[in-house]
């Protein structure tokens, strides 16, 4: 615990955290198991146990509940193991670019896209890099939505690009543009014909969409907000 002068709690650590003692712990918090935990990093159990001790010690609070031979995150554990991916990999990504510095050379920069993006949408997004930076060699290569996120945290890529839907917390997004909604319907439908419709001409219409509530930004997005009536297809 760290206090000022007047003796009052300031929340803060009274040391930085050991970054070695972190990755430690997330692998201890992802096996749910001290021994398991220590057995892939090839360092005995007591190690690992007192590793932990030490980190709750920095961190001012516990990170594990002991479950006969398991271990569960606390409240603290669970925000520590949601924070120290970006953490470690941002480490990780100074110690690189450090690396590159010395040797003089400039990476290619990768952009991941998941299939919902074609490569051709990918590289007329990166176009305006291509030109302020020709030197730069751009790589773009296509992932699934799962694997999007593991690749920007472990830096296998720089960017990645996919359709509208929630942000994990540990990443950041940015909106690089919209698209339009293209919806198809029968022959005699109603609105056959019309080229260009708002969310009020379809508002009394039932809307199938590819994805549930929370994984497809046309689930989560103004349409659903104005109460337009969602099916989700199977």
């Amino acid at each position: 615990m760290d206090v000022d002068d007047q003796g009052i709690d300031t929340g803060r650590s009274p040391s930085p955290l050991d970054l070695r003692r972190l990755a430690q712990f997330v692998a201890a918090a992802d096996h749910g198991n001290l021994t398991k935990a220590a057995r892939s990093l090839f360092m005995s159990q007591q190690a690992m146990s007192s590793a932990m001790r030490l980190l709750e010690k920095e961190v001012g609070a516990e990170l594990f509940t002991r479950q006969g031979r398991s271990v569960v995150l606390t409240a603290a554990g669970h925000k520590l193991r949601e924070g120290a991916p970006a953490l470690l990999a941002a480490t990780e990504s100074l110690s690189a670019a450090s690396r590159r510095a010395a040797q003089d050379r400039v990476p290619a920069f990768v952009v991941g896209h998941t299939p919902a993006v074609t490569s051709e949408e990918a590289f007329d997004l990166v176009a305006s890099v291509r030109e302020v930076m020709p030197e730069l060699s751009i790589t773009v290569r296509q992932l699934f939505p799962g694997e999007i996120e593991r690749a920007l945290i472990d830096r296998t890529i720089d960017v990645g690009l996919r359709r509208g839907v929630s942000t994990p917390t540990d990443l950041a997004a940015a909106v690089l543009g919209y698209d339009k909604l293209r919806l198809a319907v029968d022959a005699s439908h109603p609105l056959v014909g019309r080229k260009d419709l708002t969310l009020a001409d379809i508002a009394k219409f039932t809307l199938i969409v590819w994805a549930p509530p929370q994984h497809s930004f046309y689930t989560d997005g103004s349409a659903a907000r104005s109460g337009d009536r969602l099916s989700h297809a199977a």
